[in-house]
């Protein structure tokens, strides 16, 4: 909630705590003047005051729920506000982290189709156009002999069938040397991708 609407909402609750003060006055002095004599007209004056009295502390009442849903309606934007900007700067850490890893990194889904990748992957496995979107088969680490559907098809079975991981492989770019390695994306024990990994060798 921000100040202006804040400043709002207090103006409204002081209004509120004005207009039930001066209703109580007014009804004090009725009181006793209604005590001093014995006019009909007094009385019925005293009654008419009492009804809007009533009427009036029920809109108020009324105004009080509004004000206190509203400030807990607030709260709870205020919240995820918080937490939308929290994930989004821990987005923004991780895509930083995900950026400067030497290694290169590509993110598939079940069906092969490229989900996420670093800059390192679009430079090794294309003109340095991003991946994301393309699907195996569509990009090829040039120089090199791996197939990679192959490599992806084992990871998955790895899972689904209870086998073992594939596992790392050497190769060779030109005079760069690299090992190939996959990781399990899950959750809540359901495969949800394969992470492929090409990580440089020290020459």
């Amino acid at each position: 909630m921000n100040l202006e609407e804040q400043h709002a909402m207090d103006e409204l609750r002081s209004e509120n705590t004005s207009l039930r003060a001066r209703m109580a006055e007014l009804e004090e002095r009725l009181d006793a003047i209604r005590g001093a004599t014995s006019n009909e007209s007094v009385t019925r004056m005293f009654r008419l005051v009492k009804e809007k009295k009533d009427q009036l502390e029920t809109v108020l009442e009324e105004n009080e729920r509004l004000l206190t849903e509203k400030s807990r309606q607030n709260a709870i934007i205020d919240e995820m506000r918080e937490k939308v900007d929290r994930l989004s700067h821990l987005g923004n850490f991780y895509k930083q982290v995900y950026e400067e890893i030497p290694s290169a990194l590509i993110c598939l889904d079940l069906s092969g189709r490229v989900l996420l990748s670093n800059v390192v992957a679009d430079g090794l496995f294309g003109d340095k156009s991003p991946l994301r979107g393309q699907s195996l088969g569509e990009f090829e680490l040039k120089g090199a002999k791996v197939d990679l559907r192959a490599v992806f098809n084992s990871a998955v079975a790895a899972h689904t069938g209870g086998k073992e991981r594939p596992a790392p492989q050497r190769l060779s770019v030109g005079s760069h040397k690299y090992v190939l390695e996959t990781r399990l994306l899950t959750g809540q024990e359901r495969l949800l991708g394969i992470l492929l990994i090409l990580t440089p060798l020290p020459a």
